[in-house]
């Protein structure tokens, strides 16, 4: 009894170990709110360093037909955001919306390139996506990260007077899939279950004779 309260034991400390679930973040239920410092939106916290930064689904911006976070500048040529759990753990960032926009009033441009940068994992990095490459201006298209962790992430849109606009994040959609090595743990695991329910069912058999 007591080998096989081991055996289970190690299989539960293999399933908390296993990465979390996906999931998502979409602002749907969010106001529609212009030059705010931050927004708040499942678990996550959005802080702008733009000159703009809110929750709207203007018509004259890119949108997806639904509420998402916006970010602009009327002097310059940069406009973003950093994020972060507000827990402050680690997250794995594997994809968001994204579209680039202008304004007429403004005599803006759309967005030329948009970086987004990570911290707080094993390692810095820094992923780059192009206008007409990766994304076209005037229009929300999903972008994909390549599965780091972080537990701060920057995003900077570049452009003369930029629009910005971002949708959808989607969270550590590869939780839900244990890894070979996990596995190959499992199956051990039960393995040896089985074979000491054997063992012991035999020796029952024995004592019984």
């Amino acid at each position: 009894m007591k080998s096989l309260t081991v055996v289970f034991a190690a299989l539960g400390t293999l399933a908390a170990a296993s990465p979390t679930l996906a999931a998502s973040v979409t602002f749907d239920t969010q106001p529609v709110v212009y030059f705010v410092p931050s927004v708040t939106d499942g678990g996550y916290i959005f802080t702008s360093t733009a000159d703009g930064f809110g929750t709207n689904n203007e018509s004259a911006l890119p949108t997806n037909g639904t509420m998402h976070l916006t970010s602009w500048t009327n002097v310059g040529s940069e406009s973003g955001f950093t994020m972060a759990a507000l827990d402050g753990s680690v997250f794995t960032l594997n994809s968001f919306q994204f579209g680039g926009g202008s304004s007429i009033m403004f005599q803006t441009s759309g967005v030329t390139s948009l970086t987004v940068s990570g911290t707080g994992g094993q390692a810095a990095f820094s992923k780059t996506f192009t206008a007409g490459v990766d994304y076209t201006n005037f229009q929300m298209g999903t972008l994909f990260m390549d599965g780091q962790d972080a537990t701060e992430l920057t995003f900077t849109a570049f452009g003369s007077r930029n629009r910005a606009s971002f949708d959808d994040f989607v969270f550590n959609s590869q939780g839900g899939v244990p890894e070979p090595a996990s596995w190959a743990m499992m199956i051990f695991g039960l393995g040896a279950v089985g074979a000491m329910m054997r063992r012991r069912g035999a020796r029952m058999i024995v004592a019984a004779s």
